[in-house]
C-alpha cells in the first residue's frame, strides 16, 4: 500500500567460477554481501514496495530475478511475499522496486526481510531486520449497555476541527463542509469507525491520503491507505454535505441537529423555521460530525460555522463550542469561529444557528478571582416582556456561579451563558458546556440553576458511560432543591421517602436503569432517587463533609469521566470512618444505586460508630 522499505541489498555481483552467467568470464570471484542495519514494520495484509540495491562489478549486464521472502534468520525464508524479473548494469548499481504482500495469516513477531537475487550461475541476498504486527478492525461499538450502537475501538480522539457551510433556511450543509478529527490509536488499526447517520460523505482521508470508507446504518467504516500503528497520532477528515436530519431517542424525543422552527414541526418544508438548536443527550451529535460518540471519550474542538451574511435586523448568529475566537465576513458569506481548550463529550457540544439577539457577559468567580466571559443569545422573534424576563435571568448568572462555586469549588470552565431560542418538539433544557440550551425564549431560574450545576458535575466531570447519568443528574438535582433552600433537599429527601403514590417507581435502580435507554431521563430513577442518595449522606456526615466530597470530585476527576465504584471509593474516602460505618456506607451506595425496591438504609437507622468524623 505504498509504505516504503529501502532494503539495501547492495549484492556484489562477482561471479563464481564454473557455471557462469551469458557474457561473463567464469574467472570472476565470489559474490560478497553488504550489510544492512535499518528496521521497519509490516502489516499482515497489507502490500509494500521495497527497494533493492544491486552492485555489479562486472563489464556485462546480468539477467535474473529477485525474491522477497520472511525468515526468522538472515536466509532466505518460506514465507514468499513477491518477485520480479530484474537486471544489473555494467560496473555499477541498480535499485529494483518490488511489491511485497505480507498475507494476513503471518503471525506476529520479528523476522528478516530477506531479498535475493537469482541468476544464472548464482544468487546473492541480503537482509534487513523487520517486524511483523498483527492489525486488526477497531471495534464498532463503544460497549454502553443502554447505546451499544455507538462508540468505537482503536482509538482515543484528541480534538475536532469542525467547519460547517450552513444554509439556515433550508438547513442544509453546503459542499465544503468537513470535520477533522486527530486522534491517537490505541491499536495497531487496519479500519477503524466513526459514528455518523444521515447527510452524504463525499470523501474521506487519513493523513492527507484519500481512503477508501464504507456506510454501515450508523458507522463510517474507514480503510487507511496504510496501516496505523498503536500509539501513533492521526488525522481522519470526512467531506459531506445535505439535508441535516434529528435524531429520535427511544423515549421519542429529538435530539442532535433540529431544525429550529417557530412554529409546526421541524420538516424541510415548514417555512417557520430559521437556523438550528444542537441539543445532542445522549447520542446526537452523530447528526451533524462524525464523531467517537460515547461521553468518556472528550476530546477539544474548534468550530468554524460559515453562513450568508445578511442585513444587521437579519443577521445570522452562530455559536460553537468554548470561546469565541472571530467572526470574519467574505464573498457575501459570515465565518463565526470557536474554540474550547478543555476536554468536552460529544454530546456537550455546540453547533446552534439563529437570528438572535446576542450578547457578551462576564462574571467573577470569588472563590478564585477569574472574571470569564458568558455568551448570551436569544431569538430575536422574543417579545418585549419575554426579552425583559430574559434579561433578568441572564443578570443572575453570576450569583449563581458563586453559590455553586462555594459549594464545588471553582468553575470548571474558560466561559459561561445561555441560548433561549425559539423552536418547536423540543421539550427539555440541556447544559451544553459552557452554552446552556433553552428551547423557548422562557428561563425559568430554578431550571438555570440546575443546569449551572450540570457544568461542574456531567460537564466538568462526566459519566462514563449512560448508566452513570445519575451521576449527572443527581448533583444537579440536588443543587436545584438547595438553590430554593439550604433546607429544600432535607424537605425533599422527607417527603420523596415518605410518599406511597407509586411503589413501583423504586423498582427501577439508577445504575442500571434496567438496562432500557427508554428510562435514561426517567424522573425519579435519574433525577430524584440519586439525589435523595447525595442528601442522605449530607445528613449522615454533615454539609463541611458533603462539601469536601463535592470538591474532591471535582479535583480528582476533573475534565474526566467517573464511574459508580469511582465515586463510591471517593465518598467512603471522604467520610473517614471507621470499619463498621465503612460497610454500612458501602451497603447504602448500594441499596441506592443499584436495588431494587425502596433502600431501607436511611439517615435516620445509619450505624454510629466512635471514629465518626465530627460534621
Amino acid at each position: 500500500m505504498g509504505r516504503k522499505l529501502k532494503l539495501l541489498a547492495a549484492a556484489v555481483l562477482i561471479l563464481a567460477g564454473g557455471a557462469s552467467a551469458p557474457g561473463i568470464s567464469s574467472a570472476t570471484s565470489a559474490p560478497r554481501m553488504l550489510a544492512v542495519h535499518s528496521r521497519a514494520s509490516l502489516g499482515g495484509g497489507y502490500r509494500y514496495r521495497v527497494t533493492s540495491i544491486l552492485a555489479n562489478r562486472s563489464g556485462k549486464r546480468v539477467r535474473g530475478q529477485v525474491k522477497l521472502t520472511l525468515s526468522r534468520s538472515r536466509r532466505p525464508g518460506k514465507v514468499a511475499l513477491g518477485s520480479r524479473r530484474a537486471y544489473t548494469r555494467r560496473y555499477g548499481k541498480v535499485s529494483i522496486v518490488s511489491k511485497a504482500t505480507v498475507w494476513q495469516g503471518v503471525p506476529a513477531g520479528r523476522y528478516f526481510l530477506v531479498s535475493c537475487f537469482r541468476f544464472p550461475g548464482g544468487s546473492s541476498c541480503a537482509a534487513r531486520r523487520v517486524k511483523v504486527k498483527r492489525y486488526v478492525n477497531g471495534a464498532r461499538s463503544g460497549g454502553d449497555s443502554l447505546f451499544p450502537e455507538v462508540g468505537n475501538g482503536g482509538y482515543d480522539a484528541l480534538h475536532y476541527a469542525i467547519n460547517l457551510d450552513y444554509d439556515p433556511l433550508s438547513n442544509e450543509f453546503n459542499p465544503g463542509t468537513r470535520t477533522t478529527v486527530t486522534a491517537r490509536a490505541t491499536q495497531n488499526l487496519r479500519q477503524f469507525s466513526l459514528d455518523f447517520e444521515g447527510l452524504t460523505v463525499t470523501r474521506v482521508s487519513v493523513n492527507g491520503v484519500t481512503s477508501g470508507f464504507l456506510r454501515k446504518d450508523t458507522k463510517l467504516i474507514v480503510a487507511p491507505h496504510k496501516p496505523i500503528d498503536r500509539g501513533r497520532k492521526f488525522t481522519v477528515t470526512v467531506d459531506y454535505f445535505g439535508y441535516i436530519n434529528h435524531h429520535v431517542d427511544p423515549d421519542d424525543s429529538l435530539e442532535g441537529w433540529v431544525r429550529a422552527c417557530r412554529s409546526g414541526d421541524p420538516g424541510p418544508d415548514n417555512p417557520d423555521c430559521f437556523g438550528s438548536f444542537t441539543v445532542s443527550e445522549p447520542i446526537g451529535a452523530q447528526t451533524w460530525f462524525p464523531d467517537n460518540n460515547i461521553p468518556s471519550d472528550k476530546a477539544t474542538f474548534t468550530t468554524a460555522t460559515t453562513v450568508p451574511t445578511e442585513s444587521d435586523s437579519e443577521e445570522w448568529t452562530a455559536l460553537g463550542t468554548g470561546e469565541f475566537i472571530s467572526k470574519t465576513t467574505s464573498g457575501g458569506k459570515t465565518t463565526w469561529r470557536w474554540r474550547e481548550t478543555l476536554p468536552t463529550s460529544t454530546y456537550l457540544t455546540t453547533g446552534s444557528v439563529c437570528r438572535c439577539v446576542y450578547a457578551v457577559g462576564s462574571a467573577t468567580d470569588n472563590s478564585d478571582g477569574r472574571t470569564f466571559p458568558l455568551y448570551n443569545a436569544y431569538d430575536n422573534s422574543a417579545t418585549p416582556a419575554q426579552a425583559e424576563q430574559i434579561g433578568e435571568q441572564l443578570d443572575l448568572q453570576g450569583s449563581i456561579i458563586n453559590e455553586f462555586s462555594a459549594l464545588f469549588g471553582p468553575y470548571p470552565l474558560n466561559s459561561g451563558g445561555v441560548f433561549a431560542a425559539s423552536t418547536t418538539d423540543v421539550g427539555y433544557v440541556l447544559e451544553n458546556q459552557g452554552k446552556i440550551h433553552f428551547p423557548d425564549p422562557g428561563i425559568d431560574n430554578a431550571t438555570l440553576a440546575h443546569e449551572y450545576v450540570h457544568q461542574w458535575f456531567g460537564d466538568a466531570v462526566g459519566p462514563a458511560t449512560w448508566n452513570q447519568i445519575w451521576f449527572n443528574e443527581g448533583w444537579a438535582q440536588w443543587g436545584e432543591w438547595y438553590h430554593d433552600s439550604p433546607a429544600t433537599p432535607a424537605d425533599a429527601f422527607t417527603a420523596e421517602y415518605a410518599s406511597t403514590d407509586d411503589p413501583e417507581r423504586w423498582n427501577i435502580p439508577p445504575g442500571t436503569l434496567n438496562n432500557d435507554p427508554s428510562l435514561l431521563f426517567d424522573d425519579f430513577s435519574t433525577y430524584i432517587r440519586p439525589a435523595m442518595m447525595l442528601e442522605g449522606y449530607r445528613e449522615i456526615f454533615g454539609h463541611a463533609r458533603f462539601t469536601d466530597l463535592a470538591k474532591a470530585l471535582q479535583t480528582d476527576f476533573a475534565h474526566s469521566t467517573i464511574d459508580a465504584d469511582q465515586f463510591i471509593e471517593t465518598a467512603v474516602d471522604v467520610a473517614g470512618v471507621g470499619t463498621v460505618q465503612e460497610a454500612a456506607l458501602r451497603d447504602y451506595f448500594q441499596q441506592w444505586l443499584f436495588g431494587v425496591g425502596k433502600p431501607t438504609l436511611v439517615p435516620d437507622n445509619f450505624p454510629p460508630e466512635s471514629q465518626t468524623p465530627e460534621s
